[in-house]
């Protein structure tokens, strides 16, 4: 339900709350606790509601501001954590122990160019024309040439949180578009622990030319008459959750975080 419902509070908006409480008050009404397992950062000068946004997509919108994943304890409540805030003692290796594996490019949301424009307040070493046109781009060499993506600043920004921004968005799109699917024989790693969730694995893959750390971040263990036990592991780069830059709360009624 916190995945498909609104979020309803009134006013919908907080002053200099931590993200383990926000996360603790949205999640109240649909009777999931949560845990923090990680430094939730500071707290949000304000955090507003978007109109019609369902609880979880605000908890997710907040999580991303600081870097932090909200995970199932598998018990039906929620963990807030770090990606990849462990590592596993076994590495994933193509004729080893990885029974069969997948790559899935998505480039529909990777684009070449990115520009992001904005404007911010008038100073008396700004003229009107340099507030009102600030503008930053960031490239993304391994994306389509002509592809061009132009991102307004919800809020007020300058030249600086504008270059911040853009990059973010072409390191994040860029992670986010190539993930891996692998199976592995077994529920446990070399040294008998089960394989975790949002940990940091070694890949070794050459026929999908993967070579490197990645993070695990969906896991499933099954169990069937054909295959016995197995793990099977969705892999992300780790910085496909970055954090967002934050923006500004001023001039920003809807959703403003800061």
């Amino acid at each position: 339900q916190m995945v498909d419902c609104s979020a309803v509070h009134s006013p919908g908006e907080w002053s200099g709350i931590r993200l383990d409480r926000l996360a603790a008050i949205l999640a109240k009404p649909f009777g999931i606790t949560v845990t923090s397992i990680a430094d939730v950062g500071a707290a949000f000068s304000v955090f507003k509601l978007q109109p019609g946004e369902a609880a979880f997509e605000a908890l997710d919108r907040a999580c991303r501001l600081r870097g932090v994943l909200p995970i199932s304890d598998g018990r039906g409540g929620l963990v807030l954590t770090k990606p990849g805030q462990t590592r596993c003692s076994t590495a994933l290796v193509q004729g080893e122990n990885v029974k069969a594996a997948s790559l899935n490019n998505d480039a529909t949301e990777r684009f070449r160019t990115y520009i992001v424009r904005g404007s911010q307040p008038g100073t008396d070493y700004l003229d009107p024309e340099q507030s009102a046109a600030v503008e930053a781009r960031a490239t993304d060499a391994g994306a389509t040439a002509g592809r061009t993506l132009i991102v307004i600043a919800e809020s007020a920004v300058d030249i600086a949180s504008a270059r911040k921004r853009a990059q973010w968005e072409s390191t994040v799109r860029a992670a986010k578009a190539v993930s891996v699917s692998a199976t592995v024989q077994g529920w446990r790693q070399g040294d008998g622990t089960l394989w975790p969730v949002n940990a940091l694995v070694p890949v070794y893959l050459p026929w999908l030319r993967i070579s490197g750390e990645m993070l695990i971040s969906e896991l499933t263990h099954s169990l069937d008459e054909s295959g016995g036990t197995q793990t099977q592991m969705t892999l992300r780069r780790a910085d496909a959750y970055l954090p967002e830059p934050e923006k500004p709360a001023e001039n920003d009624p809807w959703g403003g975080v800061g």
